[in-house]
């Protein structure tokens, strides 16, 4: 029997999520846009988990790690796909624009198509399109970065401070372990502004490929452009935070 309600706006989140309706799924996309903190909860855990584990596994065929003594793979790529599915990011809020261009039709309001079906859909083509582009770059040359991290300099910019980095061998190879997962833009964001610490005006023309935007890269202030190397860098070292603390969990299970 189908669940009817005059006014969705009123009506609790696990209503909506038992309603099964597009009008249900309008109402948990406009949460989600609109920032509330339970909708945005469940979005990015129990809503994406499933296709996120799939993603991770079988199409960036990622090392899973194991959670609760389960193998799972969506840990791995949580990050990215926030970044991917919140953007664009104002002052560290997403706007989740993705999401508020769902409007529960497909081909041209024809059938009806529900929030689950069209974020996956989005989702696997995005990562569809940078494992190939992770591919194609796979021979390129990177032979300038470091063997061996140097703890004492990544300590230097915030990020770290929960976790302990101890200079020894396992931590040494645990920060290895970590780095070899990052995405190929955190690796080289990282290399320049806290490796060789280099001047993030020096190095946007390369680096803004990386980032999703809607301005020019000629139109770019001097601020924005710091600001975009910045919040680059930031993301970097949170990710591979995350990876360290992903193995720490593992390594007690």
């Amino acid at each position: 029997m189908k669940l009817i309600v005059n006014n969705l706006e009123e009506v609790s989140l696990s209503y909506l999520k038992k309603l099964q309706t597009v009008e249900g799924d309008l109402e948990i996309a406009k949460r989600v846009v609109n920032n509330d903190k339970p909708s945005v909860h469940y979005f990015l855990g129990e809503f994406s988990i499933p296709f996120l584990d799939y993603i991770g596994g079988k199409i960036m065929k990622l090392e899973g790690c194991y959670i609760n003594g389960v193998l799972c793979f969506y840990s791995t790529i949580s990050s990215e796909y926030y970044e991917f599915i919140g953007a664009k990011f104002i002052e560290n809020k997403p706007t989740w624009h993705k999401v508020s261009l769902y409007k529960g039709i497909k081909n041209k309001g024809e059938k009806e198509a529900r929030l689950y079906t069209y974020i996956n859909t989005i989702t696997v083509r995005h990562f569809i399109n940078v494992k190939k582009k992770l591919d194609k770059n796979k021979e390129k040359s990177l032979d300038d970065m470091p063997e061996s991290m140097s703890i004492s300099i990544l300590k230097e910019y915030d990020g770290f401070d929960e976790i302990s980095l101890e200079e020894d061998d396992s931590k040494y190879k645990e920060l290895e372990v970590a780095w070899e997962k990052l995405p190929e833009r955190d690796q080289l964001i990282l290399k320049y502004l806290v490796i060789e610490d280099r001047n993030p005006l020096e190095i946007f023309d390369e680096m803004i490929q990386y980032v999703e935007t809607t301005i020019p890269p000629e139109q770019y202030t001097r601020k924005q452009k710091q600001d975009a190397m910045s919040l680059m860098k930031r993301r970097a070292k949170l990710h591979l935070r995350m990876l360290i603390v992903e193995q720490r969990k593992q390594k007690k299970q």
